[in-house]
């Protein structure tokens, strides 16, 4: 699993949970909204807040082999888990709407997702929803892909690993149901 450190008052946890409500087929599915206290099986979540990103910016070019470090602090979705049983049923892009939702209500511009570059699934998936790895814009070399390093635990070990930026913006139109932090849900009907 991915561990990161969400910073500041913008945070929001997002759970998805699998109804047999029939009111809620009939409103045409996923529902979000800040209802704890639901009813239903959790099968997925997903966490956003601020996170801040020691970014380092491949800048390779046939006759420059650097990297640029930074720091910055961006919205991003920590954490994207689908149970296994429920994927391909729009669970991840109901939660990912939802996250963006509530990005917007910060008045942000973009939201991020960091992913393992062998991690092909999540890589499809975030370009199908409209993301797009990060590139430089830097005198070292353009359009670079931006790769950040984060702290990925597994099985009691811990390593910094580095993985693709992806970003999305963010159209802020105000008309967003979710509130902003705390916990919010996503249902998802059978």
């Amino acid at each position: 699993s991915t561990v990161r450190k969400m910073r500041g008052k913008k945070y929001a946890l997002l759970l998805a949970k699998s109804s047999d409500d029939e009111s809620n087929s009939r409103n045409g599915g996923g529902t979000v909204g800040a209802k704890t206290g639901e009813q239903g099986t959790v099968v997925g979540v997903t966490e956003l807040g601020l996170s801040r990103y020691p970014l380092a910016i491949d800048a390779c070019t046939e006759s420059n082999d650097s990297t640029i470090h930074k720091t910055e602090v961006l919205a991003s979705v920590g954490v994207l888990a689908v149970n296994p049983s429920q994927r391909r049923r729009g669970v991840g892009s109901a939660l990912l709407s939802a996250a963006e939702s509530v990005v917007r209500l910060w008045n942000e511009t973009y939201i991020y997702a960091a992913v393992e570059p062998s991690n092909e699934a999540a890589l499809g998936f975030f370009a199908r929803q409209g993301y797009e790895p990060v590139k430089s814009d830097t005198s070292a070399g353009s359009n670079a892909v931006v790769r950040v390093y984060v702290d990925v635990a597994e099985r009691l070990r811990r390593e910094r690993r580095p993985h693709i930026l992806l970003r999305k913006e963010i159209v802020n139109n105000n008309s967003s149901s979710v509130s902003e932090g705390g916990v919010s849900s996503v249902t998802i009907t059978k």
